[in-house]
């Protein structure tokens, strides 16, 4: 899947879920664990389709730099966040991972639910 395919689909699902956490070699959605960030984080304030190109080198540099990242992109007010982030099994660990790193939040991927840590 091309980059931009990648961030069209993510956009997608952003808009329509309110974020997305995408496997960036496969395009797939994933649906399952914790979603953490703290890996590397782009911010998009007051998100607007014309920026598509710099959403779209940035989900390329998570894609080079980071390759066993999953892209997370998540809306929080009138700002898009666009994040390399690890999916673990373990809640705790996605506690202390998101702690560690200064976190707002991580997601429950099984029940589509945040857990806001600020």
């Amino acid at each position: 899947i091309s980059t931009k395919d990648l961030v069209q689909k993510a956009i997608a699902l952003t808009v329509k879920n309110g974020g997305a956490t995408i496997n960036p070699k496969t395009g797939e959605e994933v649906k399952s664990g914790y979603a953490v960030g703290g890996v590397r984080e782009f911010k998009f304030y007051d998100a607007r389709l014309e920026q598509l190109e710099d959403i779209t080198e940035a989900c390329k540099k998570i894609r080079n730099d980071h390759k066993f990242c999953m892209l997370g992109f998540w809306m929080d007010g009138g700002t898009l966040y666009v994040d390399a982030i690890n999916i673990t099994s373990n809640e705790e660990a996605a506690r202390i991972v998101a702690e560690t790193f200064g976190e707002i939040a991580y997601y429950n991927l099984d029940t589509n639910e945040e857990v806001r840590l600020k």
